[in-house]
């Protein structure tokens, strides 16, 4: 079952939770991302399940026979003393079903400006209330958010409610509009 989340922290929050974690409005929680203030991010999360075998240990008993002799060297009134030796062993196993809740950043939202970069990973500054978002593609890029050579990036600049977006995949340098770009390219959606 998937479900959208807007998760937002303001920046006095960030810095105090930067060890802990923010709290999303539906109460999962997820790490601080360190998003700026403005920008919310647009989450969609799933429940994933599977299972595990997994051991199951308990306690066996050995049991140990020792001698003991009351007339050494001559060893003539010798008894067997039963001593018993408890350690964690496996026991069998069982299977169990496990779940988690998968969540992948699919947008963001700044000053009212929705970014669709489903299948991109971004990276999200603010320089003096201008956002800008560098996003690169997790199919033929390493989805860092780190724009490299060969990689299909996109770039968002917001200032205000203006977007500029730009792109770049075998050049250098970022375009209008890309030639060498085949991806589904992240886009704005407001």
């Amino acid at each position: 079952m998937g479900c959208i989340i807007r998760e937002t922290c303001s920046l006095a929050l960030v810095v105090l939770l930067l060890l802990s974690a923010c709290t999303i409005n539906n109460g999962l929680t997820g790490a601080v991302v360190g998003l700026p203030a403005s920008v919310q991010a647009m989450v969609s999360c799933k429940n994933v399940t599977w299972t595990e075998e997994e051991v199951i240990m308990g306690t066996c008993t050995e049991i140990n026979n020792r001698v003991s002799c009351l007339d050494a060297p001559l060893n003539l009134s010798c008894t067997t003393i039963q001593e018993n030796f408890n350690y964690t062993c496996s026991q069998g196993k069982q299977t169990v079903t496990k779940s988690k809740q998968d969540c992948d950043t699919t947008g963001y939202v700044i000053n009212n400006v929705h970014l669709n970069t489903i299948d991109y990973k971004c990276d999200v500054i603010d320089n003096s209330g201008v956002i800008t978002a560098t996003c690169d593609s997790v199919f033929d890029g390493n989805g860092d958010g780190v724009c490299g050579s060969g990689e299909s990036c996109t770039r968002f600049v917001v200032d205000g409610t203006s977007v500029t977006r730009t792109e770049k995949n075998s050049g250098d340098t970022w375009v209008a509009s890309d030639e060498s770009y085949f991806l589904e390219r992240a886009d704005v959606t407001s």
